[in-house]
């Protein structure tokens, strides 16, 4: 987005260029001056009013369009409240629970968050609880840390190595849009891209490109929920599909079958959960990091065990939620770890912990041969009698 001082010296030196525009023309540049300067919310209301059109549900002054279960908002979603904030990310039991962006009316703060127009993090039952980010209303970042029951844990205001993170609207030549976060002028973080036709579409960006979990709100009121990587997007699950989109809590619970998901080795090949779940083997979701102490101890442990089933039909799918790739690399070195590897370097934003709701680590997910989940939390104790009751029997 064009800064006012840039749109200023642009003015400048076209005189004789704006002479000759129509009035039209005059209108939609003073509009496009005012969005840099404005609110946010005023530039949000715009935005994002095509694209709420049609919704799944309307509650009290709100409206809701994405995932639901039996009327309940579950899953991802946009729900609007009156008169202009927004809430887009994962719902649970009609709460805010799971990573999203927040974005407050014009007037108004972030509750907890002095100067935070934008709040994009990670929610529990409808409070802050995680990893979070807050910008002010310039879009400039004003915190980048931690939050349990509503509160920042960590000093406040305070960016870390994150002050080159901005959240901007970004309008394209073609009438696109973009709300989200950026970093260096790129899509980089959350955001919404939207459509001139009215659909949007909310997930994790990466220098550019989409990069993991996210989901299409398309016009009309249907969506699909993708995993993508780039504008290769496979399909998790969408309104025409009734197997998928009523399910609760969307494929984690004990009883469902998994939920697929595509992400990176170490070595970059694409890897997708279903290479190895639901192929006749047991299949272990270990999510992990190599800067978490519990993970690093509980891992010879699981060593041990990898060794003493693999031959037996028990397969691990390591998901790290590192953001350092070396560290990551030199902890399965370090650790002796030999099963298959996936991450997208995301930390806590990491799009598998998403799908599978983690918000702690180390986390488990035992599947069955037939890629039914059994078993969740499991840790080394637990763990070694799981599998000896499967395999020792």
């Amino acid at each position: 987005m064009l800064q006012y001082k840039n749109l200023k010296r642009e003015m400048n030196q076209k005189d004789d260029y704006k002479k000759r525009v129509n009035l039209k023309a005059v209108i939609l540049f003073c509009i496009a001056m005012c969005w840099c300067v404005s609110p946010y919310a005023q530039i949000w209301k715009t935005t994002f009013s095509k694209s709420i059109e049609f919704t799944n549900q309307t509650y009290n002054n709100g409206m809701y369009k994405g995932q639901l279960n039996n009327g309940t908002r579950e899953g991802l979603g946009v729900y609007y409240w009156a008169p202009d904030s927004y809430r887009f990310g994962y719902w649970s039991n009609n709460k805010r629970n799971g990573y999203g962006i927040y974005l407050v009316e014009d007037g108004y703060i972030v509750h907890n968050c002095n100067n935070c127009t934008v709040f994009v993090g990670n929610w529990s039952n409808d409070e802050k609880n995680g990893q979070g980010t807050c910008y002010d209303s310039k879009g400039n970042l004003i915190y980048y840390g931690k939050f349990a029951n509503d509160k920042a844990l960590d000093p406040y205001p305070s960016t870390g190595n994150y002050s080159s993170y901005k959240f901007q609207t970004i309008s394209y030549t073609n009438g696109d849009k973009y709300v989200g976060e950026t970093q260096d002028g790129a899509r980089h973080g959350y955001g919404i891209y939207i459509w001139s036709n009215g659909n949007l579409w909310y997930g994790y960006w990466k220098q550019g490109s989409r990069d993991g979990i996210g989901i299409l709100l398309n016009y009309d009121g249907s969506w699909v929920k993708q995993n993508c990587i780039g504008d290769n997007c496979s399909t998790l699950a969408s309104s025409n599909n009734s197997s998928t989109s009523n399910r609760s809590n969307v494929g984690t619970n004990i009883g469902q079958q998994f939920p697929d998901i595509t992400l990176r080795t170490p070595e970059g090949k694409l890897i997708a959960i279903s290479d190895y779940a639901g192929k006749g083997k047991y299949v272990l979701l270990d999510f992990w990091a190599a800067w978490c102490g519990p993970c690093r101890r509980a891992n010879p442990h699981v060593v041990e065990l990898y060794k003493r089933y693999k031959n037996k039909g028990f397969e691990i799918v390591g998901i790290s939620l590192d953001q350092n790739k070396d560290a990551w690399i030199q902890a399965i070195k370090d650790d002796r770890i030999t099963w298959p590897q996936m991450s997208d370097l995301g930390g806590w934003q990491n799009a598998a912990a998403q799908l599978y709701s983690v918000h702690s680590i180390p986390y488990t997910v035992l599947l069955d041969k037939n890629g039914k989940i059994i078993a969740k939390e499991l840790y080394v104790d637990d763990l070694i009698a799981k599998l000896a009751e499967i395999f020792d029997r």
